[in-house]
């Protein structure tokens, strides 16, 4: 399916043209015709590998880079995102490991059982070298650490942006460190100085400017009903109204399941990838087609044997 698209209103249909030639000025003149879409770039994601002792999530995690390396070319995949629960404990280091054999430049993102484990130092230990490596234009992080008030003790918000052929990619660092057991499954604006809903706002900046569809969120919690509180997702729509037509969506994992939602008041939709360690071992891929005036989103989950 493709996604991110464009109504065009039918023009009314013109009188009969005395010959050929005034059919043809007519079209040069109909401004409201848009330039095809041209086939830009793809990428891969892979959701919660949770290397994080048993031997079989390895497995799975190898299989996967293995068939994005495999199909890297044929598939025009051009970067991978790794959205979460990568690893945890000794498992970080392993992770890594696992994941240095792909063919293209991976983006890391931080997932919340590593906070379960008062592992964000340790993850920016582990990742962070490959964040600072990354080819992309326009690549930046959050300065690291910042104090949080709520901890009484400094935070390690894992907040970046990139951009590629003309697509900003934000990723947002969700995940709640000043609560613990099933309320630390939720998400949280991280609003303090320096923190993930202040990294949002910056990263926002200029993107009027931009082609439609152009922005890309990136976390592993993803921006929907029952991850996040009401009063939050409206503080997502009042935010995001106003440049809803420059948001494409949110790409996240967490839930451990293929899911697709839209979420009209705020103007952009939350795609979240299946967990690669459970049930199926599933991998998205998203092909991105462009012209002057937008961007659009072809997807593919691929269930892997």
């Amino acid at each position: 399916m493709l996604l991110g698209g464009l109504l065009v209103g039918c023009p009314t249909e013109p009188e009969p043209a005395d010959d050929d030639d005034s059919t043809a000025a007519v079209a040069d003149d109909d401004d409201s015709t848009e330039a095809p879409l041209e086939p830009l770039f793809s990428f891969v994601i892979v959701a919660d590998p949770h290397v994080a002792g048993p031997v079989e999530h390895e497995e799975r995690l190898t299989v996967a880079v293995d068939w994005i390396n495999e199909h890297a070319v044929d598939r025009d995949l051009q970067f991978a995102l790794i959205l979460g629960d990568i690893g945890w404990g000794s498992g970080l280091e392993r992770s890594r490991e696992l994941l240095e054999p792909l063919t293209m430049p991976w983006v890391p993102i931080i997932g919340d059982n590593v906070l379960h484990t008062s592992g964000d130092a340790a993850f920016d230990a582990t990742f962070g070298p490959q964040l600072e490596s990354l080819p992309f234009d326009g690549f930046a992080r959050a300065p690291l650490p910042v104090p949080d008030s709520r901890l009484g003790a400094d935070a390690w918000f894992q907040n970046l942006r990139f951009e590629h052929e003309g697509v900003l990619f934000v990723g947002l660092d969700w995940n709640i460190r000043h609560l613990s057991g099933n309320l630390a499954e939720f998400g949280d604006f991280n609003d303090v100085p320096g923190g993930s809903f202040e990294w949002m706002l910056d990263a926002f900046e200029g993107v009027d400017a931009r082609p439609d569809e152009s922005v890309v969120l990136l976390s592993h919690v993803p921006m929907v009903p029952g991850v996040f509180y009401v009063a939050d997702r409206e503080d997502f729509a009042e935010l995001l109204a106003p440049i809803a037509s420059k948001v494409f969506g949110n790409f996240a994992g967490h839930l451990h399941i293929d899911h697709d939602e839209e979420y009209p008041e705020a103007g952009y939709s939350t795609h979240v990838t299946d967990a690669t360690w459970d049930d199926r071992n599933t991998i998205r891929i998203v092909d991105v087609l462009g012209n002057d005036a937008r961007r659009a989103y072809e997807q593919e989950l691929v269930v892997l044997d």
